[in-house]
């Protein structure tokens, strides 16, 4: 697992959700529900070696964190 790397999933104030990775590529993907996106930050860990995953609250505070393994 490459130390470091990592996602995390926050609301933007227009309701759609991101996905944000913390590697060096700083990869963005814009989703409709959180499902969607905590399900594209999964799959963008495992294909990359794995790491942790950080799924936050409409307010910025952390629902959930999670580490994937390849």
């Amino acid at each position: 697992m490459d130390k470091g790397r990592g996602c995390t999933v926050f609301r933007r104030k227009d309701g759609r959700w991101i996905n944000k990775s913390s590697g060096d590529d700083g990869n963005l993907t814009v989703h409709d529900t959180r499902k969607e996106a905590v399900n594209a930050a999964r799959e963008m860990l495992s294909h990359h070696g794995g790491g942790r995953l950080t799924v936050k609250r409409w307010g910025g505070r952390v629902r959930f964190k999670d580490t994937v393994k390849v």
